[in-house]
């Protein structure tokens, strides 16, 4: 016979481990994200709700670029679920789930694709990852109305009208940011653009340029890849790149606490300026 003082145990260690899994239940649906797998993908995505799917892969090489995105994700999901509204936000494993991947054909991570209600032909997202922009498409294709608190940014976001009188000021020091909306890289460094600007504030201006929408501009900087990263001081303006990038005014130091863009600026002597194709 088992010892009253054994089933004690037993009863404690149940209610302990029982208490942990609520817990761990409780935190799962704080975060909001549902977790998906080849199993029980098509058992929750396309049935009477929206779903807005990240398709992820831990093992990528791409990973310490994009890791940052599960923050925004979660954002989004308890943003959706303040406001009430049936929008399903979860993410698949590919290394996990070759399964359901393949057969929506992820060939990139992370990839975000949105699906209607009782459909599971999907639509990819190829906008910014940061939760302000995920809350708008969102907004757009369910016809939610989702609201983000906005605050005040150090980021300049440059245009035709306003890249001279910015970039080619003489009494600052500006670094700008040339990226293709569509690529992986420059999603991973724009999501924490905000970063970089607020880190180097004190010396440097940081401005974002979409290439692909001002070309004109691009061109005329010979920017010819997808991410660009390109420095303006003071004291030349005709925009530095690589080595006389790192020879000039901006350091390292300046650098060291921002991880993405270090790891963006990997392979090119650690000057922390680079181009992705």
């Amino acid at each position: 016979m088992v010892s009253s003082e054994k089933k004690k145990v037993r009863l404690n260690l149940s209610i302990e481990i029982s208490g942990l899994l609520l817990l761990i239940l409780v935190s799962s649906s704080v975060a909001g994200v549902v977790v998906l797998n080849d199993n029980n993908f098509e058992k929750k995505v396309g049935q009477d709700r929206y779903a807005f799917i990240n398709f992820y892969s831990p093992g990528s090489l791409m990973s310490p670029i994009t890791e940052n995105l599960d923050p925004q994700f979660e954002k989004l999901a308890e943003n959706i679920k303040m406001a009430n509204e049936s929008v399903l936000i979860g993410k698949v494993d590919c290394d996990k789930n070759w399964n359901v991947c393949k057969k929506y054909e992820i060939t990139d991570w992370p990839t975000l694709k949105w699906f209607s209600k009782r459909s599971l032909k999907p639509k990819e997202h190829e906008g910014q990852w940061k939760v302000e922009f995920l809350s708008d498409f969102v907004n757009i294709e369910a016809e939610t109305d989702l609201k983000m608190e906005t605050v005040p940014s150090n980021l300049v976001v440059l245009t035709d009208s306003n890249f001279d009188e910015v970039v080619l000021d003489e009494t600052k020091n500006v670094m700008v940011v040339f990226y293709a909306p569509w690529s992986v890289f420059s999603k991973a460094v724009l999501l924490t653009s905000e970063d970089i600007a607020t880190g180097m504030k004190n010396s440097y201006v940081v401005a974002t340029l979409d290439v692909a929408k001002y070309r004109d501009i691009s061109d005329k900087y010979g920017i010819t890849r997808t991410l660009t990263l390109k420095i303006f001081p003071r004291d030349d303006k005709t925009g530095l790149f690589g080595q006389d990038a790192a020879n000039s005014t901006v350091t390292d130091r300046e650098l060291e606490d921002l991880p993405i863009l270090n790891f963006v600026t990997k392979g090119n002597n650690n000057t922390g300026f680079y181009s992705v194709q």
